[in-house]
């Protein structure tokens, strides 16, 4: 009898798994992109017709996401349900790794398998912003080279050096992706090299950076044989030292609270893994050297600290950069042995965050969970991504109004701006390739505020013949658009740009809901960042949509 008793109890984290996976993924996988993936396709898509990435294309990043983008379009095919499908899998590759390293570090099966169904309802519960990032994506080869570090911590000779070389092209790999990796990286190795030998130190710290210089090597290869190499090295000494001091700016009291809104209440993870983490990497400091466990879970609360730390003092505030700390909270909490006399309280406290998570996750949204049988009858259709869009920055239904506009127009290639940051889509999936190297312009004139005369003068020069602008962009609340209204070619009441101002001052020849085509005249006029509103002529505020922009999906990530 108590045996048949337990068996429902191991099937519980299984069912709960099965259920988040089958009931949150069709979700995530009819959702639209975030601005960041549109771009990078984008990017992808010029360099495998044969242009060059950073001269034909700005981007202030490293290359690896485009070369992942590319892969993948190449082999999988187009549509956002491919890339967002190709997500998913990455991310249940990292949780499923993030299990495996609590089984290693003496959890038993059923409390992993109840980990990995927290850490889907967490992915699940977070906006379009969070999923298809560089941030998400790298966590899969941080933790491989993790794994690889613990399966060779007792190996010598020829086979710690095997195991040093394959960890590391494991954190080149993901350095490709975000240099930001190499902070995690050299606590992680700091920590878990404490009491070798010098010899196997020495051979320890070659191996990972003959590993990581032969992938740089490729990488390297790759940039000087497509032509990319100076104007890669343009970028990086030219235009990311502007790019990243504007980055540095964007903490401020007002960004925090926006941040803590939109993730609420998965921040309060933090409170409690920080100390645990500490507590872990303390033990394995002064503890004795012979406790494997105790160094996998050291390792892992270094990885997390590590990386908490440098998204708080290098990164920007960004909803996406702050999610893999979150994961990692997770799985330090778990790593816990909770002392009998206080379960019942540490119960109290999970039943308690478990409420907060379903009033306030998206996941269990009743309107949401209504679209599921949508999605998997017709896809990602614009009607289902409005119904699913959790920052509602982009209209879905709008946007290919839109597209129907220019295309019954007869534009061609080089002839339609995009100005707000998440138009990109008119470049990546409506077909229309950006007339200048300036894929968006808002972003771009905000990141690079030094070249604001340079992009004026490409844009004059050019073949463009439309701007699609965004209200929203321009300070008007969403709500304040009529969204989904296909209206005459017109301002709202209350709006009103200055007279001299790119794009605003350019005719308006149709309007959807919150998007504006104007058709563009010589000449341009001034061509800034002219993001306000006439604050006297009253419903319109435009501090209530800048700060929505500020806090969106606009893509100004580093």
């Amino acid at each position: 009898m108590p045996h048949s008793s337990s068996q429902p109890r191991r099937a519980r984290p299984w069912l709960l798994l099965a259920a988040v996976v089958l009931v949150g993924g069709p979700l995530h996988v009819g959702m639209g992109l975030t601005a960041d993936a549109a771009l990078y396709d984008l990017q992808a898509r010029v360099v495998a017709e044969g242009g060059t990435l950073y001269e034909d294309v700005v981007e202030p990043n490293l290359p690896g996401v485009v070369w992942v983008h590319g892969l993948v379009r190449g082999l999988l095919g187009h549509g956002s349900e491919v890339l967002r499908l190709f997500d998913l899998v990455v991310f249940a590759a990292t949780t499923m790794l993030l299990a495996l390293h609590l089984r290693n570090a003496g959890r038993t099966t059923p409390h992993a398998v109840w980990t990995a169904a927290v850490l889907f309802v967490l992915y699940f519960s977070l906006s379009e912003w969070c999923h298809c990032q560089r941030d998400i994506w790298m966590l899969l080869p941080v933790l491989l080279a993790v794994t690889v570090r613990w399966a060779f911590a007792g190996a010598t000779g020829a086979g710690r050096f095997s195991g040093s070389f394959t960890e590391g092209t494991l954190w080149a790999a993901a350095f490709w992706l975000k240099p930001h990796v190499a902070v995690p990286a050299l606590c992680v190795m700091a920590v878990s090299g404490r009491g070798r030998t010098i010899r196997n130190v020495a051979v320890d710290l070659a191996g990972v950076l003959l590993g990581g210089a032969f992938v740089g090597a490729l990488g390297t290869a790759w940039l000087v044989r497509t032509g990319t190499w100076p104007w890669f090295w343009e970028m990086l000494l030219e235009w990311n030292p502007e790019y990243l001091a504007v980055g540095r700016s964007r903490w401020t009291w007002d960004s925090v609270v926006h941040h803590l809104q939109r993730t609420w209440p998965w921040p309060l993870l933090h409170l409690a893994a920080a100390p645990a983490a500490a507590t872990f990497v303390w033990r394995r400091v002064t503890g004795p050297r012979d406790e494997p466990p105790l160094g996998l879970r050291a390792m892992l609360a270094t990885l997390y600290l590590a990386w908490l730390t440098q998204t708080v003092t290098m990164q920007r505030l960004f909803d996406y950069v702050q999610t893999p700390p979150l994961l990692l909270a997770v799985a330090v909490l778990a790593c816990v042995r909770v002392p009998r006399a206080e379960r019942n309280v540490v119960r109290a406290a999970g039943v308690a965050f478990a409420a907060l998570v379903v009033l306030a996750s998206p996941l269990f949204r009743p309107s949401r969970l209504a679209c599921w049988p949508t999605v998997l009858a017709e896809g990602s259709t614009p009607e289902v991504r409005d119904r699913l869009g959790v920052m509602k920055i982009v209209g879905w239904r709008e946007l290919a109004e839109v597209e129907r506009f220019l295309r019954d127009s007869g534009m061609e290639n080089g002839e339609v701006v995009a100005h707000a940051g998440h138009l990109v889509y008119l470049h990546a999936e409506g077909g229309f390739d950006p007339p200048t190297r300036y894929a968006y312009l808002a972003p771009l004139l905000r990141c690079f505020p030094s070249r604001h005369a340079e992009i004026a003068s490409a844009l004059a020069e050019s073949d463009a013949t439309y701007v699609v602008s965004s209200l929203v962009e321009g300070g008007v609340p969403v709500s304040a658009t009529r969204a989904g209204d296909v209206g005459p070619p017109a301002f709202p009441p209350g709006f009103a740009p200055p007279a001299d101002s790119f794009p605003w001052s350019h005719p308006v020849v149709f309007r959807s809901g919150r998007y504006l085509v104007h058709r563009i005249e010589r000449p341009l006029g001034r061509v800034g960042l002219d993001l306000v509103l006439d604050r006297r002529s009253g419903p319109l505020p435009a501090r209530v949509g800048v700060a929505e922009l500020r806090s969106s999906g606009t893509r100004t990530s580093e």
